[in-house]
């Protein structure tokens, strides 16, 4: 599927950019200054309870994850197996978290992409102009899925969606 959804990630966007593209220290940028102001008012953010943790693991964490895909292109998790997993944030990674942590959607009722997890390889696809990325979807809404049945039951789509919508490929083609 193409990378055509709505997403909420900013900050994570825009902490990455000021990382890869203009080349801040992570202590500068937004993305860890907000993790230190959520571990500072939590407790914690993305289960490390210190800045120093989260600068070590998760921060060295998206810096291969970001070479990663810059040197060897965007691919799925389970081709990949936990070799580019955050070691300080999930220690039991299993076959099913692999399946279920590439990067994923839900749909709308109008068909609305709508981002749920995977933000990090969303924003560093974008980040990186990868026009095409793999997406999962995790759940449609019952009306968009009465819109699919109806799609694949006639063979026609209605003009308002059109056949370039990504959650219609498989049937269509």
């Amino acid at each position: 599927m193409k990378k055509r959804f709505l997403s909420r990630n900013g900050e994570c966007i825009e902490g990455l950019k000021q990382r890869f593209h203009h080349g801040l220290e992570w202590e500068e940028t937004e993305y860890y200054k907000q993790a230190v102001e959520k571990i500072e008012q939590k407790g914690q953010t993305l289960s490390y309870t210190s800045a120093s943790e989260f600068l070590e693991q998760r921060c060295r964490y998206l810096d291969e994850l970001y070479n990663s895909i810059k040197t060897n292109g965007y691919q799925r998790q389970t081709s990949l197996g936990n070799k580019y997993e955050d070691s300080g944030r999930r220690t039991d990674v299993t076959a099913r978290h692999l399946q279920t942590h590439e990067v994923s959607v839900g749909i709308g009722r109008a068909g609305d992409l709508l981002h749920m997890s995977g933000k990090h390889r969303f924003c560093i696809a974008r980040l990186l102009n990868i026009d095409e990325i793999p997406v999962q979807v995790l759940v449609r809404h019952k009306k968009w899925q009465q819109i699919r049945n109806q799609i694949h039951d006639s063979g026609s789509v209605p003009t308002k969606i059109g056949s370039s919508h990504p959650d219609l490929q498989d049937l269509l083609y």
